[in-house]
Formats: C-alpha cells, sequence, structure tokens
C-alpha cells in the first residue's frame, strides 16, 4: 500500500513538474479587456471617476487593444514619445478611434468646439504619428505645434478616417499620407507654413502614392514653401488618387521665396476628381513666377473638375504668370460646369507677362494631351494687369484643347500693357464650339489685337460661336487689330455656322483681321462658312486681309459695316452666296476678290439685332438663297437645309409649330 501511495505522489508531482514546463514555455495571456473597450484621458489623470483613466494619450494608446476607443477630455497635452517615423505627442501603431471634445464631468457628448482637446507638439516633433497597416479614426482634435523639420501629422501605410479636427501652425506641413487611404471630413487645416532649403510640396496637406476622399473640409491660410519652390499651397497629390467634394480651398500660397505652382492645389501624376469646391483667394507665388494660381495639374490624365467655384487667384504678384485660375499642363482632363471668376495672371509691376487669367492649358513637356472645357462660365478674368497679357479668360499654348458651350465674358488680357485675345488666345490645334464670347477686351490702354479670339498660327476649327461686342482696344489712340477675332493664318483655319457681330477694333478689321503669312510661297487657306458677319463698328471693317491668304466664304451674311471685305494685294477672297446689306462699301482692296454667281441684296431682317438675337425672321432674303456647302445644321443645331435650299448665314429659319391639343 505505501509503494502505491508513493508511485501515485510520483506520478502526480511529474503531472505538475510538466505542466511548469509547460507553463514556462507557453504563458498564459494576461486577462485582457473586451475588445472594443473605451479608455479615458484627462488633463493629470483626473477623468471624474470614469475608468480606466490615463493623463496622456500615450498611455492610453500603449494600453489599448486593436479595436477600442480612446475618449479625450478638454486639455493641451505636450508629452513627446519617440517613434522610429518621428517624435510625436501621440504614436498610432493600433487599429483605434480617438475622439476629443469630452469633459471630466461628461464622457457621453464630445463638443470639439467649446471642449476644445489639443495636442500641441511645441516645437519637439510631431502632434501624431500613424504607421502600419491598422485602421484608425481621429476626431475632435486639435493638432498642432509641429517643428520645423517633422510634418505636424504623418500618417504611412494607414487607413485613417480624419474628422471635425483643427490642424495648424505647423511649420512642416499640417498632415502629409504615404502609402495611405484617407478620409477626411469636416476638419479645417489652417495656417500651416513650410519653412525649408529644398522644394517642398502641400502646405496643408500632401499626399504621396496614396488615396483619398475630401469632403466638406476648409483648407486655409497654408503655405507650402516660404524660402525656395513651393508646390500646392493648401494640398498636393504626387502619384495618388483622390475625389474632392464641396471642400472651400482659400488664402493658400505656393511660394513666398521662389517659384510657385499650385497656390491653392498642385497634382502631378494623379487622378483627382474635384466636386462643387471653392478654390478662392490663393497665389503660386509672392516672389517668383508663378503657375495656377488656384489649381497647378501636370500629367494627371483622368482628371476632372465639375462645378467648382474657382475665384479671385492670382498666379503671380511678382513676375511671369500663367493660369490665374487653373493651369493644365500635358493632361488629358475635362473641365464641365465650372464657374471661374475674377483670376488674374499677373499683378507683377513692369513688363513681366502674363497669360490664361483664367484658363491656361500648357505643354511643358514632351506629353501630347488634350484637354476639355464644357460649359463653364469664364468671367471677368485678368491676364495680366500691368504688363502685356495674352488670353484674358483662356490661353492655349501647349497640346490640344477643346472648348464646348462656355461662356466667356468680359474677360481682359491686359489692362495697362499690349493685349492679345481678350477672351481666348490660342497658338494650338485646339475646336472651340457652341461657345459665347462676348465684352471682352484685348487691352484697355494699349495696343490689342483679339477682343474675342487671338489665334496665332491657326489650326483651329471655330463652330457655331457667338463672338459678340468685343473691343480689340478701349484706347482710342491706339491700334485695334481683330476686334471679334484675330487670326495669323500660318495654317489652314476654318469657321462654321459663327455669328460675329457688334465687335470693335479701331484700325484694322472689326469682325475678323487675318494676318497671312508673306513669307509663304502659297497662301494659307480660310474657310467661313455660313457665318453671320454683322454690325462690327470703329474701323467699320467686317474683315480684313493682308497678303498670303486666300478666304472661302460660302453662304455668309456681311452687313452693317463701312466696309463689309477688305482684301490687300497678295491675298485672295472667292465668295459664294452671300448676302449684303447696309455697308457703304460691300468690298474693297487691291487684292483678288472673286464675289460668285450667288450675291443677294436685302434685308436679313434679324430677329433682334440690338439683342444680339442674329437669328432671321420670316421675311427675310437670307432664306433659301444658299448653296450647298456640305454644312448639315446651323448655329442651333437644326438640320439643315429646312426649305428648299440652305438659308445664308449662321442660322436656318425654323417656323414654330403649335400642335393642337388633343384630349383622351
Amino acid at each position: 500500500m505505501k509503494t502505491r501511495w508513493s508511485l501515485i505522489a510520483l506520478a502526480l508531482a511529474l503531472d505538475v513538474w510538466l505542466g511548469l514546463v509547460w507553463l514556462t514555455m507557453n504563458p498564459l495571456p494576461r486577462r485582457a479587456h473586451a475588445q472594443g473597450a473605451v479608455h479615458y484621458v484627462a488633463p493629470g489623470g483626473n477623468c471624474g471617476g470614469a475608468s480606466p483613466c490615463y493623463a496622456t494619450v500615450q498611455a492610453a494608446l500603449d494600453a489599448a487593444l486593436s479595436g477600442d476607443e480612446i475618449r479625450v477630455a478638454a486639455g493641451t497635452y505636450t508629452d513627446i514619445h519617440a517613434h522610429v517615423h518621428g517624435s510625436a505627442v501621440a504614436v498610432v501603431v493600433k487599429s483605434v478611434t480617438i475622439r476629443g471634445g469630452y469633459t471630466a464631468a461628461n464622457w457621453n457628448t464630445p463638443n470639439p468646439a467649446t471642449n476644445l482637446t489639443t495636442l500641441d507638439a511645441q516645437r519637439q516633433g510631431r502632434a501624431m504619428t500613424i504607421a502600419g497597416s491598422i485602421n484608425v479614426t481621429i476626431e475632435g482634435l486639435r493638432l498642432t505645434g509641429g517643428s520645423a523639420s517633422r510634418t505636424g501629422v504623418a500618417v504611412y501605410t494607414a487607413t485613417i478616417t480624419m474628422r471635425s479636427n483643427v490642424i495648424y501652425d505647423h511649420q512642416f506641413r499640417g498632415v502629409f499620407f504615404q502609402s495611405s487611404n484617407a478620409t477626411l471630413s469636416n476638419n479645417t487645416i489652417i495656417n500651416n507654413t513650410a519653412s525649408w532649403s529644398s522644394s517642398l510640396n502641400g502646405g496643408g496637406l500632401t499626399f504621396l502614392y496614396s488615396t483619398a476622399a475630401l469632403d466638406g473640409n476648409l483648407i486655409q491660410g497654408n503655405v507650402a514653401n516660404t524660402n525656395r519652390i513651393g508646390q500646392g499651397g493648401g494640398i498636393s497629390f504626387y502619384e495618388s488618387t483622390a475625389t474632392l467634394t464641396n471642400n472651400t480651398i482659400v488664402s493658400n500660397t505656393a511660394s513666398t521665396g521662389n517659384l510657385g505652382r499650385g497656390g491653392g492645389l498642385y497634382s502631378e501624376y494623379s487622378a483627382i476628381t474635384l466636386n462643387g469646391n471653392t478654390i478662392r483667394g490663393n497665389v503660386a507665388t509672392t516672389r517668383d513666377n508663378g503657375y495656377g494660381g488656384g489649381a497647378y495639374i501636370i500629367m494627371s490624365d483622368g482628371s476632372a473638375l465639375n462645378g467648382n467655384t474657382i475665384a479671385n487667384n492670382t498666379a503671380s504678384t511678382a513676375a511671369v504668370g500663367l493660369g490665374g485660375g487653373v493651369l493644365l499642363d500635358s493632361s488629358e482632363i475635362t473641365l464641365s460646369g465650372n464657374t471661374i471668376v475674377s483670376n488674374t495672371g499677373s499683378t507683377a509691376a513692369g513688363a513681366w507677362s502674363g497669360a490664361g487669367g483664367g484658363v491656361g492649358i500648357e505643354k511643358q513637356t514632351t506629353r501630347w494631351r488634350t484637354a476639355a472645357l464644357n460649359g463653364n462660365l469664364i468671367q471677368d478674368n485678368v491676364a495680366n494687369v500691368n504688363g502685356p497679357g495674352e488670353g484674358g479668360g483662356v490661353s492655349l499654348s501647349g497640346g490640344g484643347a477643346v472648348l464646348s458651350g462656355n461662356t466667356i465674358q468680359g474677360n481682359i488680357a491686359s489692362v495697362a500693357n499690349n493685349g492679345s485675345g481678350g477672351g481666348v488666345y490660342s497658338e494650338i490645334l485646339a475646336m472651340l464650339s457652341g461657345n459665347v464670347i462676348v465684352n471682352n477686351t484685348a487691352s484697355t490702354n494699349a495696343n490689342g489685337k483679339g477682343g474675342g479670339v487671338y489665334s496665332n498660327y491657326g489650326g483651329e476649327s471655330l463652330n457655331a460661336n457667338t463672338i459678340v461686342s468685343n473691343t480689340a482696344t478701349a484706347n482710342a489712340g491706339a491700334i485695334g487689330e481683330g476686334g471679334g477675332v484675330y487670326l495669323n493664318a500660318s495654317n489652314p483655319f476654318t469657321m462654321t455656322n459663327n455669328v460675329v457681330a457688334d465687335n470693335h477694333a479701331n484700325t484694322l478689321g472689326s469682325g475678323l483681321r487675318v494676318l497671312g503669312m508673306n513669307y509663304s510661297e502659297t497662301e494659307r487657306p480660310v474657310n467661313l462658312l455660313h457665318n453671320t458677319i454683322a454690325d462690327n463698328r470703329s474701323s467699320g471693317q467686317g474683315v480684313y486681309a493682308n497678303s498670303g491668304v486666300t478666304l472661302t466664304f460660302t453662304n455668309t451674311i456681311v452687313t452693317g459695316h463701312n466696309v463689309g471685305i477688305r482684301i490687300e494685294t497678295g491675298s485672295t477672297a472667292i465668295l459664294q452666296g452671300t448676302l449684303w446689306y447696309g455697308n457703304t462699301t460691300n468690298w474693297s482692296g487691291a487684292g483678288t476678290i472673286n464675289t460668285g454667281t450667288v450675291n443677294v441684296y436685302g434685308d436679313p431682317a434679324f430677329v433682334n439685332a440690338a439683342a444680339s438675337d442674329y437669328h432671321i425672321a420670316t421675311n427675310s432674303a437670307a432664306r433659301d438663297a444658299g448653296v450647298n456647302a456640305g454644312v448639315t445644321t446651323d448655329r442651333d443645331g437644326r438640320p439643315r437645309p429646312l426649305g428648299a435650299a440652305p438659308d445664308i448665314g449662321a442660322y436656318e429659319f425654323a417656323r414654330l409649330i403649335h400642335l393642337p391639343l388633343i384630349l383622351r
């Protein structure tokens, strides 16, 4: 029996020993709180009885598990903690939610606007670092005081939601996202300034290799660089994808010390979509050449700007300024339904040049891309206040462009100096279709060319545009050429179904001024089909052409001028199906003029020319009087012809038919 109990004791001892060995090799886990627990943080660790309670955000982060929530009471937290990505007040490496705006007396209902909850790095590091393959929510915090060598808030490889935070007064960007997926809503990113010895992107927000959705944020008063080249005073995107909706991007500056690109926003190699944002009062640079006062978008194919307001931005206050509102560079991009108003290319004193007061399209790379502008309002923009200016509304200087259905109104190429293209300046292959180009001025005080449109090298196509009441120069003592259109015809050029009326040029070509190439061995072709050229003032010439060009007019109304068409030596005009009316002289000049076999002398009977309505009435001499020019629609898109033969001019006469009401 004794032996038996001895064996039992030995076996029990062996089991205990084996168990101790297993426990040594496989320690039992600590007893943990349930996932999704709430941690409380208050100054001095005084949480009013709530538990667990911590005096610092970092202490709560260290204790938390993934999925937990940290509620932070009002106060200022300044403790700094080391991390491989940079020291910070809070280093987040777990999937947690951090919310501010509480008090020790109320942990249920946050009020960040009243209960200010501030993480202040005091220039000793970052306010917050977030790193890892984690999912983090930051809400209701005030993040400030980042040092001059560390981004205020840095996010690496994380999925993050930032909501209703205030991110301000950082000395090296506001927030930097790298390889992250970010959702930002209703945040205020304000007065962050980068001061650095090399080029920097993004004074407020920078996205690198990231995906982002921004909704309802205020991004204001940020500066990308105070010393060197700066890109994206408010926001910068590089190789990223982003959608921005209903944000306000206001009073940001790309650089105050050097060249600047994108006062409000900068995008490079990114696909960005902007819907319903306000981009206002931004400046690309106050020191050097500036590109894109509101936004600069380069090599960003697939981008789109829809329904935004882009207003009161300036590309440069010190030197050359391109794209006061927006500068598009080598990008396949669409702008639709935007309001682009009161922007300025350059306000610099002296002879610095400015272009694209509202929109500039450039090609500063080897990439050929086409930009499309559809249904935008481009109004009251100025390419240059003091120096020479090109394209008060739009400047097209590289790549390709399609402008359709836009209203381009009240723009000025230059206020004090020579100006070209009050509405549109083009030196590329462009198509302008269905636009209203009205009340633009090439120069207010000096020589001006192309009050409505200036085409420098030809090759464009103008189809179904209304070009009315534009002015080459407002200075009666200066030289004004091409009140409606100024064409430097070095390439074939076509105008179809346009109205060119009530434009002003006090020297040559109140309606259309065509400059041929004297050095060319052959005359360049300019084809005008179904246009209405009426009531152009000052010099009183509907069309003026010097040497080196062949103009072919088919089914054209020419009415209300001192001289309808003037052709100089070395040029040729071939006309067929022309309606002449109310001109003192129908044609003149020493060039070759062939008026063809179909000429109509009678009243075009416009519906209301005084109100710029150049549709023809039922008694118009233009009805059924034209020849077949192969044009199948009119200015309004109606089929042509509607009668026995095409009507002369931009419009077919269309009788309204009222069908009887049939009751069932």
